[in-house]
């Protein structure tokens, strides 16, 4: 399934928000957050290690966690930023799911 979403980034320096689409399908997991005035473009991409558990990678070598409940419209977990030294929690609420237009 694929979630429009907002992420919440709680930093060192303060925090902000950047929208995203997240894809969960079966175990893995795909985080696409969207540039805005306040963040670059990232993708992370992972695997669930429990029931509703996942880590993270993203490209640059950064690390994160991710926890969700059961049929929960939230996830939340902390995150490592190599490349930009950036350390944190992040949550994100998962919005409406994409629906896809069938072609005709």
């Amino acid at each position: 399934m694929v979630y429009n979403a907002t992420i919440t980034w709680f930093l060192i320096d303060g925090y902000g928000t950047q929208p995203a689409q997240v894809k969960i399908a079966g175990k893995d997991i795909r985080v696409d957050c969207i540039e805005n005035s306040e963040f670059e473009a990232e993708i992370w991409t992972g695997n669930e290690n429990g029931a509703g558990h996942y880590t993270l990678r993203d490209s640059n070598g950064g690390e994160a966690s991710l926890h969700r409940f059961k049929d929960a419209s939230s996830l939340e977990g902390h995150c490592n930023e190599n490349y930009s030294g950036g350390k944190g929690m992040w949550q994100i609420e998962l919005k409406n799911p994409v629906v896809k237009k069938s072609k005709k």
